[in-house]
């Protein structure tokens, strides 16, 4: 017989006055801008990559009590004015998998540059950069002409330009060199990841 040890679940929800505010997670527009709200720190343990790599021990991402609320604040600001086009947590899979997912429910393509972010933490490379699980962080697709609002409106905390979004249904990411080191056809990826959803949703 299978114990589970006791496990605290917290569930939160909240009214929405304005669903049309709700824009979800699929990117809308080829040239949008997409920022990465939160900082990324070198933690890669207990992650999603390491569980697929089998890999044991590693650092665990830290909650900091006070940058968390003021990132979720402006968040939550930024939809009410109706910045963002469309947006997604970081979570299982990092960066990596938020991106992924957000042109999987769409018709377009993500151009990554992962040098504004490797330059912003020191210690990070470019897997932790795309598989780290560091926590309140959030990817936004904000339109060119809402970029120099949005940027204000984060002014002072972590907000990082990485990319746009691509006509192209292609997964382009660039290194610290600039160069292109991961491009996938998004069609080779729709496979697996409808085949980890079903699972997950299965049990």
């Amino acid at each position: 017989t299978l114990v589970v040890p006791p496990t605290l679940l917290i569930s939160g929800c909240a009214p929405v006055p304005d669903l049309g505010k709700l824009k979800g997670i699929d990117l809308k527009q080829p040239g949008n801008l997409l920022y990465l709200a939160g900082a990324t720190l070198p933690a890669l343990g207990g992650s999603l990559l390491h569980e697929m790599l089998e890999e044991p021990g590693g650092t665990l991402p830290g909650l900091d009590e006070k940058l968390a609320p003021e990132i979720l604040r402006r968040l939550h600001e930024g939809t009410l004015l109706g910045l963002w086009a469309s947006l997604h947590d970081c979570s299982d899979g990092g960066l990596a998998v938020a991106v992924v997912e957000m042109a999987l429910t769409s018709p377009f393509g993500v151009s990554l540059d992962l040098r504004p972010a490797l330059a912003a933490s020191p210690g990070l490379d470019e897997v932790s950069c795309l598989f780290s699980e560091s926590l309140t962080r959030l990817v936004v697709e904000v339109p060119p002409a809402l970029a120099p609002q949005a940027e204000a409106l984060f002014r002072g905390l972590p907000f990082l330009r990485l990319g746009e979004v691509s006509d192209l249904s292609v997964l382009e990411v660039k290194d610290r060199a600039g160069q292109a080191f991961l491009l996938d056809h998004l069609s080779e990826l729709t496979g697996p990841w409808r085949k980890r959803l079903r699972k997950e949703m299965e049990g």
